[in-house]
């Protein structure tokens, strides 16, 4: 056998052997999504400084809300935070409030209606919490999430205008999902990879995308990303019928579904929407 011979038996075995490395690699990688506030363009914050560069008093917050608002004046506090990714916080305390009906109201909630999104087929909210260490769980609760059209009020109830919500949210044992309220869904959770549970004792990047899906297929995209980690990932997500119903803003509300905790306090960076 020629010295030739042996050189090229050789580097054939060495190139199936990269083959078969590669094969093994790409059947136990799973390809990375980066998440969308890297991926889309420059978009527009839910500011919490006043024109001065000061803090937001609470009756500035409370006009910013728009309509459908509940607990801001009596929860809600902007705050200089050094510890905060943006130097400030919107700090809500979880404890009840005053409210019709049977629902305990918690926490606050408005709507964030970012006008020029409504041409978008799919967009980004990105956003920092800080859950307290000592936060205990035991019933679920919501965060800020994206929300499209409809009216702003339709928001909380069962309705056929077409509007949805995809809120951000905690499980009774601290689960990560995002609890999807639309016509098609009516209320469900996407519950995180791996059941994982919300960190706490520190500032937790959030960012959240959904796409919309073709009116009459289930070809939607709801994604989720904990500091950079994809945690939710559902590809056949449907939530509109038809080209009517559009990406419409955020649904501020944060607390517990149906209970209440006046000693907890939940911390918000700035949010921040991109669309494409």
């Amino acid at each position: 056998m020629s010295s030739g011979t042996v050189v090229f038996n050789l580097a054939g075995v060495s190139v199936l052997a990269l083959v078969a490395g590669y094969m093994v690699r790409s059947a136990l990688v799973t390809e990375h999504t980066a998440q969308c506030s890297r991926r889309y363009p420059a978009g527009m914050q839910f500011a919490l400084d006043a024109q001065d560069g000061a803090p937001l008093s609470t009756i500035e917050l409370q006009a910013r809300a728009g309509l459908r608002e509940w607990g801001v004046l009596e929860n809600a506090k902007v705050v200089l935070a050094s510890d905060s990714p943006s130097g400030k916080s919107l700090d809500v305390s979880l404890a009840k409030i005053s409210s019709e009906g049977s629902r305990i109201q918690n926490g606050l909630g408005f709507v964030w209606p970012v006008y020029d999104i409504g041409t978008a087929s799919s967009a980004c909210l990105s956003y920092s919490v800080y859950l307290p260490e000592n936060f205990k769980f035991g019933e679920s609760g919501h965060l800020p999430g994206l929300t499209g059209t409809g009216t702003v009020t339709s928001v909380d109830g069962e309705t056929s205008d077409g509007t949805f919500t995809a809120h951000v949210g905690w499980g009774q044992h601290g689960e990560i999902g995002i609890d999807v309220r639309s016509p098609y869904t009516g209320g469900s959770w996407f519950a995180s990879k791996g059941q994982a549970e919300w960190p706490r004792g520190h500032w937790v990047k959030v960012d959240q995308e959904v796409v919309m899906n073709t009116p009459g297929r289930a070809n939607g995209i709801l994604r989720m990303w904990i500091d950079g980690s994809l945690r939710v990932e559902n590809t056949s997500f449907r939530v509109r019928a038809s080209d009517e119903v559009k990406m419409g803003g955020v649904a501020a509300d944060t607390g517990f579904i149906t209970s209440a905790n006046d000693k907890v306090v939940v911390r918000l960076s700035p949010f921040v929407v991109q669309w494409q």
